[in-house]
């Protein structure tokens, strides 16, 4: 009697496995919600999650690299890993935050809410896409502003691109690694930086997860053959549909799409000029889709204050050659003020986009060593996104010398996805040549462990954490509610302040960007006490008196996670000491106090 079983059934029972793992570790992290702030997301997930999401993970990815010819073991192997890697992403969601982003997310809140109550028309919003999207969840099945703007960010988005990193793969390559490899590069999440580009209600970063939805439609649009005109070919239909559609989401990003879109023109242009063989000169053109969306971005932006503003702006800017690196030289002397090091910071942050990097410098040599010659569109489709690198990298400068804060890593963000997706097919080759040099158990071992060590290199860093010295950027109910309760029964004089820059993303978020920034003048607005006032003479550098609102997460970021470096904690402790300061509001993760003038 043969006892031996056989591999497809081994597979079959560790996928079983992986999805019961994975089912304990969701069950565990729905059923221990936060109860109040909480410094790092990762460090408050119960142990039950990360021994089931690391199980799956580590089932799935054996699974996937050990049968890329077997489809349905694989794509279940794909969907394992998908949602354990989804697990972490959407962490906000599963421990039941109120709302996740205290910076610009809140002001988006505010934006989604005036377009709810009718104060704002959707088309008066510069990226309006999300805004619309939550607004709709909510009118068609009461999912609250709060929560879709944390499940839109946390988990559609991200799924999203998921998905079509794997199909833009598979569009381009016929190797039967392109769809498995294009999902797990996909699940890196390259693109997220943590410092431009997050997993929070940011439209940019929405708009960068979004670009492998393009890419895909663009993809299948230069690889079809029709004599009809492009936009009613189906997918030069979609790819104009898309690209328009981009453009709500958010017009910067939409304008590294414009940029990629004529480089292919000119890349073809030339081809067809000098080498009219060669398969960079044959596929379908993308010029009426470039001039196309060069009017819909224009036409947008032009009604537009916000954006035609920041337009002139950046010129203005180059021409009086504004100060760089701003923001990244104050990280980096925060970064070491707590003792820990600026390169090692960048590491942490970008290892796995250097990685990338490097495969996509292997795919790019083959194909200029075949001089895109090979008969599959795999070198060809190289061929146009290393062109795009030459404008978008253009862009990249310019932002940069511009001054514009850290935008120019919003640029990078979304420049790491065609180099990701490159980086992909690089990696497809190096696994092609190594079936002809190692056995199959050699090379699943080392496969599997390259994503693992990977995959963990980049889950670490897709949420704010103490590890890359950021706070979570979670917002309790209560914070919340702390500050409405506040708004509603504020006296309309007495300045409102708190630390850093004070309350005023939350003013935005209650009332509304266009009247916070419009007839509100809220008494304190963008107003923060000092370091050296908080900690030394806050109830003597005042004559008149101040509201001061204070926040958990202001405690706990400022003593634990900065150790004290602008806001100490006998400073906090001395709000509920002094005789001169009287708490008015206090529901545990929220305190409002009255400071007296000085004599």
């Amino acid at each position: 009697m043969n006892t031996t079983t056989s591999p497809t059934v081994r597979y079959r029972a560790a996928l079983t496995l992986g999805f019961l793992c994975v089912t304990a570790a969701l069950v565990a992290g729905y059923r221990n919600p936060a109860t109040g702030y909480e410094l790092s997301v990762y460090a408050a997930a119960p142990t039950t999650f990360w021994v089931g999401v690391g199980a799956a993970l580590l089932l799935a990815v054996a699974v996937v690299v050990s049968v890329p010819d077997n489809d349905v073991l694989s794509n279940a192997g794909l969907a394992l890993a998908a949602t354990a890697v989804l697990a972490v992403v959407g962490l906000p969601v599963l421990r039941g935050y109120a709302f996740h982003g205290g910076g610009d997310s809140l002001t988006h809140l505010g934006w989604a809410r005036e377009i709810h109550n009718g104060v704002l028309r959707p088309d008066e919003l510069l990226y309006p896409a999300i805004h619309i999207i939550s607004n709709f969840l909510f009118e068609l099945g009461g999912v609250e502003l709060t929560r879709g703007l944390v499940v839109l960010p946390t988990v559609v988005f991200p799924a999203v691109s998921v998905v079509f990193f794997g199909l833009c793969l598979r569009a381009i390559s016929d190797s039967r690694w392109a769809f498995p490899v294009g999902v797990l590069v996909g699940l890196l999440f390259i693109p997220i930086n943590l410092v431009s580009v997050h997993v929070l209600a940011h439209p940019s970063s929405q708009a960068i997860l979004f670009a492998p939805v393009v890419l895909f439609l663009l993809f299948r649009h230069l690889t079809s053959v029709s004599k009809r005109f492009v936009l009613l070919t189906p997918f030069g239909a979609l790819l104009g549909i898309a690209t328009g559609g981009m453009v709500l989401v958010h017009p910067q990003e939409t304008l590294g799409v414009l940029l990629l879109l004529f480089a292919i023109v000119t890349t073809q242009a030339l081809a067809r000029r000098y080498a009219s063989t060669n398969p960079l000169a044959v596929y379908s053109g993308v010029g009426v889709h470039a001039a196309l969306l060069s009017v819909v971005l224009v036409a947008w932006i032009a009604v537009h204050d916000r954006a035609s503003s920041r337009a002139v702006f950046i010129v203005e800017s180059l021409v009086a050659g504004g100060e760089t690196l701003t923001e990244t030289t104050s990280a980096g002397t925060s970064v070491a003020a707590l003792g820990g090091s600026f390169e090692l910071l960048f590491l942490k942050l970008f290892a796995g986009t250097l990685v990338v990097g490097l495969l996509a410098l292997v795919a790019t040599y083959g194909a200029f060593r075949q001089r895109f010659r090979e008969l599959t569109p795999t070198d060809p489709m190289v061929g146009y996104l290393t062109a795009a690198l030459a404008p978008l990298g253009v862009g990249f400068l310019v932002i940069f010398f511009a001054a514009q804060g850290d935008h120019y890593f919003r640029i990078l963000g979304f420049i790491s996805v065609p180099v990701a997706l490159v980086g992909g097919l690089g990696l497809t080759r190096i696994i092609s040549n190594a079936e002809r040099r190692l056995t199959r158990r050699h090379l699943s071992v080392a496969l599997g462990a390259f994503f693992v060590a990977v995959l963990l290199v980049q889950l670490v860093t897709v949420h704010a954490s103490p590890y890359v010295f950021k706070a979570n950027q979670q917002v309790t109910d209560q914070s919340l509610e702390g500050h409405d309760v506040t708004f509603d029964y504020h006296d309309g004089e007495t300045p409102l302040l708190g630390t850093r820059l004070g309350s005023w993303r939350y003013i935005e978020a209650h009332y509304g960007f266009t009247a916070a920034r419009g007839d509100l003048d809220f008494p304190g607005f963008r107003t923060g006490i000092p370091g050296p006032v908080f900690n030394d003479n806050l109830t003597t550098f005042y004559e008149t008196d101040r509201y001061i609102a204070v926040t958990e997460s202001d405690r706990v970021s400022e003593v634990e996670l900065y150790d004290e470096l602008r806001y100490s904690e006998a400073g906090f402790e001395r709000l509920d000491r002094s005789s001169r300061i009287h708490r008015l509001q206090d529901n545990g993760e929220y305190q409002l106090y009255r400071l007296d003038p000085a004599d």
